[in-house]
């Protein structure tokens, strides 16, 4: 019987998910806003990483640290790369404004700041999915929401999974509950990536 493959993003684990997401929920709301976005950054990376050729440590370095250094430029490249739809990307962007507003404000700063209420209410998904997170949700919800649902955007097309375009009310609660856990399909990029070089081989070959 083959062994199911690990749910592994770069070196975290589910364990070390679950740990980071009962962090998240103890955190006052500027560590909660950047710990998460971070979380996401991180999936990003490991999502654009899994299209590539094999890299070097010293390469993946320098692509992202370089120009895939920023969640900006890579919410555009990851959706150049049909990981996700452009409603996603601008969602990626929100929550990149929110997290940099409560990185770099120096005062005490929570959700109830008027500028991050503002972007907060910008927020598309948690708009889409009033009935699920509750219509009176506060804005630390409306932005972990976004958080959860995005960490599994970006993640179910390198996972194997169906592609989850705009979530709609027959995917999310099955987006949320994998997101929340951490549990997600095997990963079959290891076949993309052995077929891709298959096909270099032969290529090679016929050279």
């Amino acid at each position: 019987m083959v062994e199911p493959t690990k749910y592994v993003v770069g070196s975290m684990e589910i364990d070390d998910y679950a740990a980071i997401k009962a962090e998240i929920d103890a955190q006052t709301d500027r560590s909660a806003a950047v710990i998460a976005c971070s979380l996401l950054e991180e999936h990003l990376k490991w999502a654009i990483g899994k299209c590539f050729v094999e890299l070097t440590p010293q390469t993946s370095k320098r692509v992202f640290d370089g120009p895939l250094g920023s969640l900006f430029n890579r919410s555009y490249f990851g959706y150049a790369l049909g990981l996700y739809d452009r409603e996603a990307r601008e969602e990626i962007i929100r929550v990149g404004e929110i997290r940099n507003h409560f990185a770099h404000k120096i005062a005490p700063i929570d959700f109830a700041d008027d500028v991050i209420a503002e972007h907060c209410n910008n927020l598309r998904y948690p708009k889409l999915h009033r009935d699920i997170i509750g219509r009176d949700a506060s804005n630390r919800e409306k932005y972990l929401h976004s958080c959860w649902i995005l960490r599994a955007l970006v993640s179910s097309e390198i996972m194997g999974v169906d592609r989850l375009k705009t979530p709609n009310h027959e995917t999310i609660l099955e987006v949320l509950a994998e997101s929340l856990i951490g549990s997600l399909p095997h990963d079959r990029s290891g076949e993309r990536r052995q077929s891709q070089t298959q096909n270099a081989d032969q290529t090679a070959s016929e050279r």
